[in-house]
């Protein structure tokens, strides 16, 4: 084996991309060839799908508008969409090496668009949270963390909120908020405010903070909160007068939500 595919770092960052699908022609079929003979690799991508299939299952169901299928037709060949899908359908399911194929089959059903954007903001996402190292004093080892990726009302994803389950040396939990939206705007007079929706049904929303419209940003919130973060069921983003809500739940419409994922 080269010497560059023993570092940890690379063999992880190739297997996500692997996993992702992301990892393409002569870089997919190298891989490929170097994880059958290293059980090691061949772990890695277990334990990548492992992570990644609950995003997928918990995409929600969106039928691809018909000029996809048309477009992808025409590359084809095929002249109608029916024809297309079908042959896209097949090249999918065969193209996919046989410990990949049955659990990322659902995901290609379930948009293109959604698909592939998910699978880059993912990755990305899970490999910055990881590379944070534990924070919680001498010998407190990282016990995993935990994202949510909140969606629009058309399904695209449009915020990642990621955390480690647990807080750093001053008692905090810092939370990394991501917008990945297309040009995000706010009214005036307004402000964007985080929750965290509880497992129970009947249970409050928790204000996680109020958020903004920069690509990057950062949310310190109690290490009391820490059981409600492992437990929550997801995350939804209100609109809220500037400020943020004056009843303590959200008052405004919910613009984005999502579910609660472990990584």
């Amino acid at each position: 084996m080269p010497t560059r595919y023993s570092d940890p770092r690379l063999r992880e960052l190739l297997a996500a991309e692997y996993a992702l699908g992301s990892l393409r022609g002569r870089a997919r079929d190298r891989f490929r060839s170097l994880m059958r003979y290293d059980r090691g690799l061949q772990l890695e991508v277990a334990q990548w799908e492992a992570r990644l299939q609950p995003i997928a299952d918990r995409l929600p169901e969106r039928q691809p508008p018909a000029r996809v299928w048309q477009t992808i037709g025409s590359r084809l060949g095929h002249e109608s969409p029916e024809v297309a899908l079908a042959a896209t359908a097949s090249a999918a399911t065969h193209s996919q090496p046989p410990s990949t194929r049955s659990r990322w089959g659902l995901a290609w059903w379930r948009g293109l668009a959604v698909a592939m954007a998910l699978s880059t903001i993912s990755l990305a996402i899970v490999l910055r949270t990881n590379d944070q190292p534990a924070t919680g004093g001498p010998g407190t080892a990282a016990i995993g963390g935990m994202m949510a990726i909140l969606t629009d009302a058309s399904a695209q994803p449009t915020m990642l909120v990621s955390w480690p389950m647990q807080a750093r040396s001053d008692g905090k939990v810092e939370l990394r908020v991501r917008i990945i939206m297309d040009h995000p705007t706010m009214d005036a007079n307004t402000s964007w405010q985080l929750w965290l929706m509880p497992a129970d049904a009947n249970a409050r929303p928790q204000s996680v903070g109020l958020v903004g419209i920069e690509p990057e940003q950062r949310l310190l919130v109690d290490a009391a909160m820490l059981k409600a973060l492992s437990e929550g069921s997801g995350m939804a983003l209100s609109n809220e007068p500037a400020g943020g809500s004056p009843s303590g739940a959200p008052s405004g419409p919910v613009i984005f939500r999502g579910p609660c994922i472990k990584v």
